[in-house]
């Protein structure tokens, strides 16, 4: 009897943590979506961020900044990501997608290639905007400060940052002035050269052939990006010039390689255009359905 009122103690007080977790993670996202963001209006879709847009003039590190963020950190993040930044707070276990873990220094989202970390403003960027969709939260209601305090904090959690250099932001093209058959252009391209369908599907639904066997650097299933499911199921950003950044830099950890090397001039970005505007007609295509 005894043993029984035991084990009904550790499951309350299990739900319970859970749901306290919930309700502070609840607070959070909802703290953020009723703030305004200060200063001009932004791209996209009411209540998204725009994270390329998402910018500010860069605060350089200090140790009493750094001090600021981990103090902000304790507050706003551990919750998720954990007391020391490995992704494993209280939280975490009630999110689809797991937690980044900062101790070891890989990012999905970045302006810069692969083999390498971040630019500042990237992980900014990140905060600023956040992933709603995805449980990441907005955190715009913070002053530019605080924001910058935790880009200095959470960089000083990964003890390996500075062995690449400074980080090298890929320099994107203009968008060529003339796009008339661009549609159909990139269609060639998803298909044949880039081989997109493989992974995304023909139609853009996430259903290639390769993707039940897909998984992330941490042997995780993890499914291709759905095209038709519109701007909330993109993480960084919804426009051509998004998609071309993408192609551009790849994904880290996930199977999304840079197409980078398949260009015959890599300053010639056009054929990322083509294909950024069939994605787009693809998104389109299906809104429209």
């Amino acid at each position: 009897m005894e043993r029984n009122r035991n084990i009904t103690r550790r499951r309350n007080s299990f739900w319970l943590s859970s749901l306290m977790a919930l309700v502070l993670l609840s607070m959070v996202s909802s703290a953020c979506v009723t703030e305004e963001a200060a200063g001009a209006a932004w791209e996209g879709p009411p209540g998204l961020i725009q994270w390329e847009a998402a910018t500010a003039p860069e605060i350089s590190y200090s140790a009493e900044l750094v001090g600021t963020g981990r103090r902000i950190y304790g507050v706003r993040c551990a919750i998720c990501h954990g007391r020391d930044g490995e992704g494993d707070g209280p939280a975490s276990t009630l999110l689809a997608t797991p937690p980044r873990d900062f101790t070891e220094g890989v990012y999905k989202f970045r302006t810069t290639p692969q083999e390498g970390m971040p630019a500042d403003q990237d992980l900014f960027r990140t905060i600023t905007a956040g992933f709603p969709a995805h449980g990441m939260p907005s955190f715009r209601y913070l002053s530019q400060e605080a924001r910058w305090a935790l880009v200095h904090y959470v960089k000083s959690l990964y003890p390996n940052w500075d062995r690449f250099g400074q980080p090298q932001v890929i320099a994107l093209s203009q968008e060529p002035p003339d796009q008339s058959g661009a549609v159909d252009r990139g269609r060639s391209l998803y298909e044949t050269k880039f081989n997109c369908l493989e992974c995304h599907g023909p139609e853009g639904h996430g259903d290639g052939e390769r993707a039940p066997e897909l998984e992330d650097q941490w042997e995780r299933p993890i499914s291709p990006r759905n095209f038709t499911r519109g701007p909330t199921e993109r993480k960084a950003g919804w426009r051509r010039a998004d998609t071309v950044r993408m192609m551009a830099t790849g994904i880290p950890s996930t199977p999304m390689p840079s197409f980078i090397d398949q260009l015959a001039d890599v300053e010639d970005l056009s054929e990322f255009w083509d294909v950024a505007h069939y994605v787009e007609f693809l998104t389109q295509q299906a809104q429209e359905e």
